[in-house]
């Protein structure tokens, strides 16, 4: 391990792509991010360009070589991460047949009720992990055939945003059991694709990519590239794996006691669990692990990150006009922290976009109950935290059910920093939050699971612990904790009650 050996890892977001260069002792040298657009060419469709994503991550890329060159950095390898479940339909040379059909789109509900006729629910349940619904790729790929028949029959592979990456820097089709398992065609404890179903299913079996070990190397950047960045050395490439396992790995989230929370967008809890764990009311889901040997646990749930934004921007323009996007927020937190002494008496259902972990009902929609004309803006954000806080609960409570010990929560991602929900998850859940120092554990994940790969850390116990610092840390509190315990009961209540009523009234709405 040293100041003068580095891993750079890349991060292929939903809506960014972030390089990140960290020295072997756990240092961050460079960090760089570049967006790119989201289109949303129907309702519920969103693809991206999967162009977008190479421009923006060789850009990125020229920085963190120039970075370490001028740092005196030697490379010892590059990996990537990033989000899961997309489908991108690629030629033998690499060209995307079509913009890529990514995790959050919800385009393949026909096929979803497809794949689950044929195993039936349960059973795809028992062998993949996965509840039946329209995130996974096998939807995708079923909708494509449908739908585009011809992109189909001319894609050379189907890939995962993360595999189509790694083949454009080395030449390799290669995926790993972190995104093979969040296909919904994986067996998650045999660890194989389920063949049965994709014959079934006429998905043919040499357009998916291989499988390999999350920390394999799996060849090294293409002799053009090198050149392109000014390399006079090979680069091995590990093969990385998905955001959520490279999540709790940089989290430290190594073993059941440790939970993991990321909000950003949405919110993801997780955690690391050493034989396969299947819940019998199917509220949690079990992916493979980029950790040989280990799965994860996990639940993913509202649009807690996006909803936020939508009801910031929406409800305090002038904050924003005033102090900046990031002011405003920050105002609104402190205010709300404020107000954490009042007794709560609003109800937020989160269900912005459907309902997903731990209650997976589609037709769910978002709630605000108990409003009169002495509630204000800042009341809303508080409710809406505190809904947020009671689905993290329900999940919290699905893992203990488990026997999952759950001995305190460790957050990181976009709202890691708001004191405001630290403290409402703290006496919501009654165990401390730990706020990590670095907000995105996704990219030092992935450079731990590249050092262990390429042998700089011979296992866990010597990576270095400035991976995992904590910022600062949250306590319950116990007069809080007491309102909360009431306002939960009441919110199990409506959250049953109210979604079965619109699911009643269904499209009238």
């Amino acid at each position: 391990m040293s100041e003068r050996e580095g891993i750079v890892s890349v991060d292929l977001g939903t809506t960014n792509v972030k390089v990140s260069l960290f020295t072997t002792d756990g240092s961050l040298v460079y960090e760089g991010s570049t967006g790119y657009p989201i289109s949303k060419p129907r309702p519920g469709w969103f693809e991206h360009d999967p162009r977008d994503w190479f421009t923006a991550a060789l850009s990125l890329l020229r920085e963190a070589v120039r970075e370490a060159e001028r740092r005196g950095v030697e490379l010892l390898g590059l990996v990537s991460t990033g989000q899961r479940e997309g489908l991108v339909p690629a030629s033998r040379s690499g060209e995307p047949l079509r913009p890529c059909i990514t995790w959050m789109d919800r385009r393949s509900s026909r096929e979803v009720a497809e794949v689950a006729s044929l195993l039936g629910r349960r059973e795809l349940y028992v062998r993949t992990g996965l509840v039946a619904e329209p995130t996974y790729t096998l939807t995708k790929i079923l909708w494509l055939k449908r739908n585009e028949p011809s992109v189909y029959e001319r894609s050379w592979k189907l890939l995962q945003p993360k595999e189509y990456l790694n083949y454009l820097l080395t030449g390799r089709a290669v995926t790993d059991p972190s995104l093979a398992s969040r296909t919904m065609a994986y067996d998650v404890r045999r660890g194989e694709w389920i063949h049965e179903l994709l014959e079934e299913l006429s998905v043919d079996f040499d357009k998916l990519p291989e499988v390999a070990p999350s920390d394999e190397v799996v060849g090294c950047l293409r002799e053009e590239l090198k050149r392109e960045l000014g390399l006079s050395r090979d680069l091995p490439v590990v093969n990385g794996g998905g955001d959520r396992p490279c999540e709790a790995l940089g989290a430290g989230v190594l073993t059941p006691e440790r939970v993991g929370e990321g909000t950003g967008t949405t919110t993801n809890v997780a955690t690391t669990v050493g034989e396969p764990v299947l819940d019998e009311a199917m509220r949690v889901l079990l992916s493979r692990h980029v950790l040989r040997e280990r799965w994860l646990l996990e639940a993913g749930t509202a649009p807690t990150g996006a909803a936020l934004s939508w009801l910031i921007e929406n409800c305090f323009r002038d904050l924003i006009e005033a102090e900046g996007r990031e002011g405003a927020f920050k105002r609104v937190d402190v205010e709300v922290a404020a107000r954490l002494g009042r007794r709560p008496n609003l109800i937020t259902l989160p269900h912005f976009l459907g309902s997903r972990a731990p209650y997976w009902r589609e037709g769910a929609r978002g709630a605000v109950l108990g409003l009169t004309l002495h509630h204000d803006r800042y009341d809303l954000v508080r409710s809406l935290m505190e809904g947020m806080a009671f689905v993290v609960r329900d999940v919290v409570d699905a893992f203990k059910s488990l026997e999952v010990g759950v001995e305190g929560l460790v957050s990181y991602g976009g709202l890691a920093g708001s004191r405001a929900w630290a403290l409402i998850k703290a006496s919501v859940l009654g165990v401390p939050v730990r706020v990590l120092r670095r907000r995105q554990p996704s990219a030092s994940g992935a450079a731990i699971l590249a050092g262990l790969g390429l042998g700089v850390y011979s296992s866990l116990s010597d990576v270095p612990r400035s991976f995992f610092e904590v910022e600062w840390e949250c306590w319950p509190n116990e007069a809080l904790a007491e309102g909360y315990r009431k306002l939960y009961e009441a919110y199990r209540v409506l959250n049953e009650g109210v979604t079965e009523l619109i699911e009643e009234v269904g499209d009238r709405l």
